[in-house]
């Protein structure tokens, strides 16, 4: 559970209602509608490269609720409209990620972030749950 809270943590920080997703790989599964559950894999990489969340690493996947205000907009805006199987990556510059400040020293200041989103799953919300 200490995983989910870190990887909550630093998606919490990593805020871009700009950014711009861009498809690397497009999926062949269902599509993403507005309300499903949805599992992904996600990656925030420094400008060096260096990996600083990487959710295949520790072996446990994100899962969240689209359009249900649980995430950072950058986040649900990228999974809208994806299929399972798809990639996108967005590169949030610092205004939208960690700001000018950083996080030292594991994100440098000022530093302009790439992360890229694998879509695992997506099913439909359980009602009543």
């Amino acid at each position: 559970m200490a995983v989910g809270i870190w990887i909550w943590s630093v998606l919490a920080v990593l805020q871009a209602p700009a950014a711009v997703p861009q498809d690397i790989v497009a999926g062949t599964g269902r599509t993403v509608q507005q309300g499903d559950v949805v599992v992904v894999h996600l990656v925030a990489e420094a400008p060096d490269g260096r990996a600083i969340a990487d959710t295949r690493k520790r072996g446990l996947p994100f899962a969240f609720q689209v359009a249900a205000g649980g995430v950072e907009p950058w986040l649900d805006g990228c999974v809208r409209g994806m299929r399972v199987g798809g990639v996108r990556k967005v590169v949030l510059d610092p205004s939208s990620g960690y700001g000018e400040e950083g996080v030292p020293p594991v994100v440098p200041p000022a530093a302009t972030l790439t992360v890229t989103v694998t879509l695992l799953e997506a099913r439909p919300a359980q009602s009543g749950r």
